[in-house]
């Protein structure tokens, strides 16, 4: 008896000679597996880009908490990180 994988072209015969029923139950097992494969790879795809596109209003959000606590604090950044010093000669 021979039949075909389901993922390539290649024919796989055996020596053994199953009745019409078994072969249709092991073909019916093999495609079974087969989409409960690639159903477990769609979730995984879809949780992924879920979470790619989640990304997008979490790095904005960081973003603008980072601009407003740097707005309200006095001075300028630079002159935070640098200090009050009157080394410039004023």
């Amino acid at each position: 008896m021979c039949w075909s994988h389901p993922f390539s072209l290649s024919t796989i015969c055996t020596g053994i000679n199953l009745n019409k029923r078994a072969g249709m139950m092991l073909k019916r097992k093999i495609i079974i597996s087969a989409l409960r494969f690639f159903e477990r790879r769609t979730v995984m795809t879809k949780y992924v880009w879920k979470r790619l596109l989640l990304l997008i209003p979490t790095i904005l959000g960081v973003m603008f908490i980072v601009y407003t606590i740097l707005s309200l604090t006095p001075g300028t950044p630079g002159k935070l990180i640098l200090g009050q010093s009157d080394a410039g000669g004023n």
